[in-house]
């Protein structure tokens, strides 16, 4: 009799065509298996339909159901004909893949399972324990930022990554030391800016232990509530002077005196809502009426525990349908009533295409807590060869990169490519967007099914190259365009974010399988102006941009010319692919 499969204890062994195997975990209450990219797990051509077939959750029991695939679906050599019940160790055939169900490992092959996924191109995944892993892993890679930046607060964590940690035992909690630093200094961090966000006698209260704690206890007469403002001003000098040369304390960073330059449409309420104080505390150290706006240029002083706030710089959003005021603030951490002050020609309601410019805050890079659960889980056919050199090769059983949640494609007639450049490139878009981006990528051409040459590319012959457009400032391509499979137009030079795109350069430079990246000459000292902002060290930038020295000389990003919309990605030979030459 066959034996009753647990639900929430079981794998899919995914077997390839070609023999490779992969354990996919199976969560939730249905997964969607097909050749078309929204399927929860993508099954690349081997006769596999768009929509094949289902597996889905009835109370305690897993079922497999058919969803009019050509070739048909079968468990254990029978067609299914109907929704078919699943047991431990039925063989799923879908086209030329076997999907067998499978216990998860037990304790003693879990190390050995993680170690596996921590090596593996493509991390993404849909588990509790991969979540849990994956969770455990972006927080240590945020503890080791934290630390390296010099444990700053603009990098602590966020209140819903403190929850979930929280939420770990506390063995887990204090294994790393800089993740267990970083965890406290964001517990107390909080504490604080609970504290000086207290209602108008609280937040007074409040200030004045604080002040009174970083003292000493030597703290001088406070003015009364009714003193005037002209008064108030005069109260300067009793504040501690030696706040502003107070090292942080044992309960966390301390409050000091600091200066705030107003901003173009900045209100006191904006300003006393950013450092976490109150309005009267913003009052008590500068003289102004409530109601009147602040003058652009101003410097008000704050009595606060954050940094004045960094300088902006112009952002611009292109709408999208379903897009909002609330939405759009809400994505760039504004204030929404700011945000419509800067762009007032603009109804209540937004309408798709229409372009926002406003300012954002110009601060170095801070990974966002990623939201990879989404995505598909892709299984990259195997047993692609790049023939010869790129610029007279060829191309043999061509894997086809299609559209996906992780990035468009341009034109689908020329995106094919080796199943190693695939799966490079899909991790270093995967880890890119783990690290907060949200925005477009387009992967423009690649190869032609067959490799050799097409249009007016000297490379792009053997499916180890690929061109991916320049990053905008917008995070999205104008869509004014008839551009192969696409509406989005190429962006120009005078659009691009080059803080973004320094980081996608470093994100596939970690990937160590990029041989050159290309962009023109001329356009370089922009990506090295906005690599040096983000704290790039010399070295780094020697060894990845070749500007300032002339073209020729080694680097990972390298002149070519013409290459102004775009980026030219040569990714390196697949170390088992005999045929293939890393030389031009």
């Amino acid at each position: 009799m066959a034996r009753a499969v647990d639900a929430s204890n079981c794998v899919l062994k995914v077997i390839a065509p070609g023999g490779e195997v992969r354990t996919v975990p199976l969560g939730g209450a249905e997964m969607q298996i097909g050749s078309a990219i929204e399927s929860t797990l993508v099954l690349g051509g081997h006769g596999v339909s768009a929509r094949h077939c289902r597996i889905e959750l009835r109370g305690a029991q897993l079922y497999v159901v058919d969803r009019g695939s050509k070739n048909g679906t079968y468990v254990n050599s029978r067609r299914c004909v109907e929704p078919t019940e699943l047991h431990e160790g039925d063989r799923i055939g879908v086209g030329a893949y076997v999907l067998e169900l499978a216990p998860a490992r037990g304790p003693a092959d879990a190390k050995q399972a993680a170690a596996r996924l921590r090596v593996e191109e493509v991390k993404l995944s849909f588990g509790d324990v991969e979540r849990r892993a994956a969770e455990r892993e972006r927080m240590l890679r945020y503890a080791r930022e934290w630390q390296a930046k010099g444990r700053p607060r603009r990098l602590l964590l966020h209140q819903s990554d403190l929850r979930a940690v929280r939420g770990w035992p506390a063995e887990e909690r204090s294994s790393d030391p800089t993740l267990a630093a970083l965890i406290d200094a964001t517990t107390r961090a909080m504490r604080l800016r609970l504290a000086l966000g207290l209602s108008l006698a609280g937040a007074v209260l409040g200030g004045g232990m604080i002040a009174y704690v970083a003292s000493g206890g030597r703290v001088g007469r406070e003015a009364t509530p009714t003193t005037t403002p002209t008064e108030v001003a005069a109260v300067e000098k009793p504040v501690p002077k030696d706040l502003s040369q107070t090292p942080d304390g044992p309960t966390g960073p301390v409050a000091k005196m600091i200066e705030h330059e107003v901003r173009p449409g900045e209100t006191y309420e904006d300003i006393a809502d950013y450092y976490g104080v109150s309005m009267a505390m913003l009052q008590k150290f500068n003289t102004f009426t409530t109601g009147e706006p602040p003058v652009t240029g101003a410097r008000l002083k704050v009595f606060t525990s954050k940094p004045p706030r960094p300088p902006l710089e112009e952002e611009r959003y292109i709408v999208s349908p379903g897009d909002s005021w609330q939405s759009i603030a809400g994505f760039y951490g504004i204030n929404s009533d700011a945000l419509r002050r800067q762009n007032k020609k603009f109804g209540d309601q937004l309408r798709g295409g229409e372009e926002l410019v406003f300012m954002v805050e110009s601060v170095p890079f801070a990974a966002r807590s990623p939201n990879p659960g989404d995505l598909p889980i892709f299984i990259v056919p195997e047993g692609a060869s790049s023939e010869g050199k790129v610029t007279g090769g060829a191309l043999k059983n061509a894997v086809q990169l299609l559209p996906s949640k992780l990035c468009e494609v341009r034109c689908s007639v020329h995106s094919f490519a080796t199943n190693h450049t695939v799966k490079a490139l899909l991790a270093a878009v995967a880890d890119f967007r783990n690290q907060g981006y949200t925005g477009e990528i387009m992967i423009g051409d690649l190869s032609r099914r067959e490799g050799g040459q097409y249009g007016p590319h000297k490379s792009h012959q053997s499916g180890r190259d690929s061109d991916i457009w320049l990053l905008t400032r917008r995070k999205a391509y104008l869509k004014t365009c008839n551009n192969c499979s696409t509406k989005s137009c190429k962006p120009e030079p005078e659009d691009v974010d080059w803080a973004d795109q320094w980081r996608f350069i470093k994100a596939l430079d970690a990937s160590g399988q990029v041989q050159e990246v290309f962009l023109s000459h001329w356009l370089q000292p922009k990506l090295h102006e906005a690599a040096k902002a983000q704290g790039a060290t010399k070295d780094e930038l020697d060894r990845l941009i070749q500007w300032p020295r002339k073209p020729g000389h080694p680097a990972l990003v390298m002149h070519s010319e013409g290459h102004v919309h775009h980026i030219h990605v040569r990714w390196k030979c697949d170390p088992t692919d005999t045929a293939c030459s890393n030389q031009k």
